[in-house]
Parts: structure tokens; C-alpha cells; sequence
């Protein structure tokens, strides 16, 4: 028991010091499911602090998708008010969303957008400039095979991630730790892990990775270990593609994102950014209060808002949940993101974008500044999908 506490604190320990996740005086929000990881990552922060020279606070976060068994959820009350540690639990309707007819994209990336989404609300609330997540080094191995097999890019979580331009921190403190160690762990601290009793459990394409990530290591033990190492042993040299060297140094743009002008490499200033086009068919959804307005066209968009061909009026300022789905020729491409009626005429509505999450920024961003590029290139920009 000792020493598996103390190989796992080492393994926690090297990822917080060597990404510098963890400052004196930070306010973290801890996501709480309810599986192991997020018990484990919860119960060692809570018991680092008596061990370290800094002081930090948490907040548990658990919010349930919508399928919860109301003892297993007052069973991680306990828990959590057992640390001794401030906490929020809520019920959203997320899971069933994302199963329904409303829903035209993969359960699992709706549900988990959607949750997301809700704790970086829950940590403007609470004061938090930090979400720690208990993603671990299987979850990054699984990710990087996950993007080279669908989305076509070399790329995985990141231990820290900063978004709204530096606001909020993303941070993983349990990126270097095997999940079987992590496993070890909530069994020795007994932990109240609950079951998933989401409709797609067991049927996702990361399960699928992991399970040929499995076999793999029957017959290499080493195979996970070299997968991990490979994250930060790369070669441009030996990649297809512009090599590191002779990109271009671009700056930080908002949300934490670099944005660049293709023809120069110069920053596009917001001015420019705005008034730049992408002009391509999409299908717009817009969702106010208990109806919505589905397959609109619009071919007028922009990192500022977008406009819609539509007969429905509806007053200025109303606010709205849009959906994108941006279609190539081979593939489509959804975004999500609110906003509010800033224009109302004989053709249509304007949209301005009032809160819209980095991945679908990233998209945007990239398309906008695509648009004067090789059209192949819009094309496998809609191709790809978020790392996480």
C-alpha cells in the first residue's frame, strides 16, 4: 500500500511540478463523474495540500448527465463533503440530448461538449481559474491513435490547456499515470466509484482503440509506455509536411489560439478577422426557448456572427443557441455556440456570436483564414474533428 501510494504521488507529483499546473493561492475546480479517475484526482490534490508549501482551494464539480442513480449520487455527496471540500452537484438533461432526434452528431461528442461547456460556467462561479480533469496517460495514448485514425492530425490532450485567452486553465495532473496504478488506488482508498449508465457506454470508438491498444500490449509490454514517450520524442524531419523550423512564429490570439494571415504570416488584426468571409453553403439550427428554426442556409459568416435566410422575425437582442453544420463534398463539420438577434429585415436574421467554446473557435478561425487558400484545404479542415 505504501509504496503504491508513493509510486503514484511520484508519478502526480512529476506531471503538476514539470507543466507547473498547481500555484499558492490557486482556486481549482475538480471535475467529479463519479469513476475512478476523478475519485482518485480529487481525494490526492485534497491530500497533497497538507504535504506541500503552497496552499491552494478546490471546488468538487459533479454533474449528472441525466441517467444517475440518486444513491450513487449521494454517495459522492458524501464523499466530497467528507474532504472536508466546498462542492456543487447538479442534474442537467445533457445525456438525453445528445441520444435524441435533436441531436445529429456523435452522442458522446454532443454530451461532452455540452458538459465542458457547464464547468467552465461553474468555475466563472465559483472563482475558479483553474478545471482539473482526471484524464490520464492511457486517455492521451488513446487520443493520439484516436486523431491520426478519424481526424487525419498527430495530436492529443495537452497536460495544460489555457483558454479565453489565459482566463481559464484546462490542467490533467494525472497525464503521466497508467491507469492501472490509478485503478490500484481507488481500490485501496475504497472510493464510491458509481457505473455509467449512459445508453453509448461501451460503444465508443475509444473503447475500440483501447481495446486494439490492448491486444498490442499482450504481446509487448512496452507498447503503451513507447506510445507516451513518442507525445514528446517527435522527428518533423521525418514527417510529411512544413517542418517546425520553417513555420511561422505565430502569436497567441484569443482564446489562447494562434491566428494568422496566410499570405504574410502576420497576425490578422479583429478588424480583419471580422471582415473576412468564408463563403461556403451551411445549414444553421437556431434555438430559442422551446422552438427553433432548423435547416437554414446561410453563406455569410464570420468570426463575429453570421446571417440567415429566414420569413420568422424575431425581436433584436433575442438570445439564441446556434447550431452549424458546416458540409464539404465528402464531409460535415458541426459547431455549436449562443448568440443573439443583432438584425432583423426582409430576408433575414443577423446572428452575433455572444459565447462560443475553443473548439469551435478553432474551426472557424481556421476556415476564415483558409478561405483564401487551396479549397483542399476548407475541405480537410471540415474533415477534422476536436482531440477531445
Amino acid at each position: 500500500m505504501a509504496y503504491l501510494i508513493k509510486d503514484f504521488s511520484r508519478l502526480a507529483g512529476k506531471a503538476i511540478h514539470r507543466y507547473r499546473m498547481i500555484e499558492d493561492g490557486d482556486r481549482i475546480l475538480v471535475g467529479l463523474s463519479g469513476g475512478k479517475d476523478s475519485l482518485v484526482l480529487l481525494r490526492y490534490l485534497q491530500d497533497r495540500r497538507a504535504r506541500v508549501p503552497i496552499d491552494y482551494q478546490l471546488v468538487a464539480v459533479h454533474l449528472d448527465m441525466g441517467y444517475e442513480d440518486p444513491s450513487e449520487t449521494a454517495a459522492l455527496k458524501t464523499f466530497a463533503a467528507g474532504l472536508g471540500l466546498e462542492h456543487h452537484f447538479e442534474v442537467t438533461g445533457y445525456g438525453p440530448l445528445a441520444h435524441s432526434e435533436f441531436n445529429r452528431e456523435n452522442p458522446c461528442f454532443l454530451c461532452s461538449r455540452r458538459r465542458r461547456q457547464r464547468l467552465f460556467e461553474l468555475a466563472r462561479e465559483y472563482g475558479c481559474a483553474k478545471v482539473a480533469l482526471g484524464h490520464h496517460r492511457d486517455d492521451l495514448i488513446e487520443t493520439l491513435l484516436l486523431n491520426i485514425f478519424y481526424s487525419g492530425e498527430i495530436s492529443t490532450m495537452l497536460p495544460v490547456q489555457p483558454f479565453f485567452n489565459g482566463l481559464l486553465t484546462l490542467i490533467r495532473p494525472l497525464c503521466m499515470v497508467p491507469e492501472d496504478r490509478i485503478a490500484k488506488m481507488a481500490a485501496a482508498w475504497k472510493l464510491p466509484i458509481t457505473a455509467s449508465h449512459c445508453p453509448s457506454s461501451g460503444r465508443s470508438r475509444r473503447g475500440e482503440v483501447g481495446a486494439v491498444i490492448d491486444r498490442l500490449a499482450r504481446a509487448n509490454d512496452k507498447v503503451r509506455g513507447n506510445i507516451f514517450r513518442a507525445l514528446s520524442n517527435v522527428r518533423p524531419d521525418y514527417l510529411l509536411g512544413v517542418k517546425a523550423s520553417s513555420a511561422p512564429a505565430n502569436q497567441e490570439g484569443r482564446a489562447g489560439i494562434s491566428i494568422f494571415n496566410r499570405e504574410g504570416g502576420a497576425n490578422m488584426s479583429e478588424e480583419q478577422r471580422i471582415r473576412t468571409r468564408v463563403h461556403f453553403t451551411t445549414r444553421v439550427t437556431l434555438i430559442f426557448g422551446d422552438r427553433e428554426l432548423s435547416g437554414l442556409e446561410s453563406r455569410d459568416i464570420s468570426l463575429k456572427g453570421l446571417y440567415v435566410g429566414t420569413r420568422t422575425r424575431l425581436p433584436l437582442e433575442t438570445p439564441v443557441d446556434i447550431i452549424l453544420e458546416l458540409s464539404g463534398s465528402t464531409s460535415s463539420l458541426n459547431l455549436q455556440m449562443k448568440g443573439k438577434v443583432a438584425r432583423v429585415d426582409d430576408d433575414g436574421l443577423g446572428i452575433d456570436f455572444v459565447e462560443i467554446d475553443l473548439d469551435s473557435f478553432y474551426h472557424l478561425r481556421n476556415l476564415v483564414s483558409f478561405n483564401a487558400g487551396d479549397p483542399s484545404e476548407i475541405e480537410a479542415e471540415i474533415a477534422r474533428k476536436p482531440a477531445f
